[in-house]
C-alpha cells in the first residue's frame, strides 16, 4: 500500500537508476534523473508500477495517455518487455512495496551476471553504457 513518502517505480528503472551516468535523452531528462538518483536512500519505500513513473516524466519518448495504454511511451512494447523481464528476475509485481536498499541489491545481483542482465534490457540504446565499468561520473544513491 502506497503512502505519501513511497516512490512509484517501473521495475526496469531500478537498473537505469543504478547505472545512471549523468547522460541521457535531453538536458531536462538528465536534470530529472539526477534529482531522482540524488534523493534515493536505502530506506526509501518503492512501489512497483507498470505505468509511468518519475523517470518517465522527462523522457522524450513519453506520450499522452490513451484508453488502454498504461505505458504512455512511443516504445511501449519494448518498455513492457523490459518490465516483464525485470519483474520476473527481481521477483516483484505491480503493487509490491519494498525499500530501495532491498530492490537495488536484487538488481545489483542480476547485473553481476552479464547474460542475465542482458535478458532485461539488452537491446536498450543505453545498455552498453550501463554494462560498462562504473565511471567517475556515476552518481551513487545516498545511504541512510
Amino acid at each position: 500500500m502506497r503512502t505519501d513518502d513511497t516512490r512509484l517505480m517501473r521495475p526496469h528503472h531500478a537498473f537505469c537508476i543504478l547505472n545512471y551516468r549523468q547522460s541521457g535523452y535531453s538536458e531536462e531528462f538528465v536534470e530529472n534523473m539526477t534529482a531522482i538518483v540524488e534523493n534515493l536512500r536505502a530506506d526509501t519505500k518503492i512501489e512497483i508500477v507498470s505505468t509511468s513513473d518519475a523517470v518517465c516524466k522527462a523522457c522524450p519518448n513519453r506520450t499522452e495517455p490513451t484508453p488502454g495504454d498504461d505505458v504512455c511511451c512511443r516504445c511501449a512494447e519494448k518498455v513492457k518487455r523490459y518490465d516483464s523481464a525485470a519483474m520476473r528476475l527481481l521477483k516483484v509485481e505491480p503493487g509490491t512495496v519494498l525499500k530501495w536498499g532491498t530492490l537495488s541489491e536484487k538488481a545489483k545481483y542480476i547485473m553481476a551476471d552479464a547474460l542475465l542482465f542482458k535478458t532485461v534490457c539488452g537491446d536498450c540504446e543505453w545498455h552498453e553504457i550501463c554494462h560498462s565499468a562504473h565511471s567517475d561520473t556515476a552518481i551513487e544513491p545516498k545511504s541512510v
